[in-house]
């Protein structure tokens, strides 16, 4: 569903980017059967930068990409907030994005933009209400129609419940509350 409404109480705008934002010159992602993703990740981008911003970042190649020297195929997220709550599309679900070593396969990650705390990490900023509300609705929307057959209470994960020792913070305090209570 792209710009276009969902209705659940609510107007509901999943924006397309999945060709808005660059990618790299040669590299795609591997494909696979919507079947076999069990979860859904949420994590933070622990910068104050615009996605446009972190895709280029995702995409070049160097040393300084933590995703590959190489560069990444696109933004390596499946799906973004921003501040406003514009809920973007990065990549299609089917992609097998890198947002979650030893579980892209079986992911789909949505990034909240934004610097939040979070254990051992002390943000600039917390999620908005914005960003609460759509996360809210993009997740009834992908429970009730891309993902049906998937168990809210376990499947939807913050990234720290995956790799507390390297990403203890992401998603932060405030949105790992959120993914509890949406959890119940």
């Amino acid at each position: 569903i792209f710009n276009r409404e969902w209705t659940n109480k609510e107007k509901f705008i999943i924006h397309d980017y999945t060709t808005i934002l660059p990618w790299h010159p040669t590299r795609r992602w591997n494909t696979r059967d919507l079947s076999i993703i069990k979860y859904i990740i949420i994590h933070q981008s622990a910068i104050s930068a615009p996605f446009e911003n972190i895709n280029k970042a995702h995409i070049t190649s160097g040393n300084q990409n933590h995703l590959s020297k190489e560069g990444a195929p696109h933004i390596a997220y499946g799906a973004g907030i921003d501040k406003n709550g514009k809920v973007m599309l990065f990549n299609n679900y089917k992609h097998v994005t890198w947002h979650c070593k030893r579980f892209n396969l079986q992911s789909f990650g949505i990034n909240i933009n934004g610097n939040f705390s979070g254990e051992g990490w002390i943000g600039t900023e917390e999620p908005t209400k914005f960003q609460f509300n759509s996360l809210k609705l993009y997740l009834d929307y992908l429970y009730t129609n891309t993902f049906k057959n998937l168990n809210v209470k376990n499947s939807l994960r913050g990234h720290c419940e995956f790799d507390p020792i390297n990403k203890p913070a992401c998603p932060g305090w405030e949105l790992m509350k959120f993914i509890n209570e949406y959890r119940k």
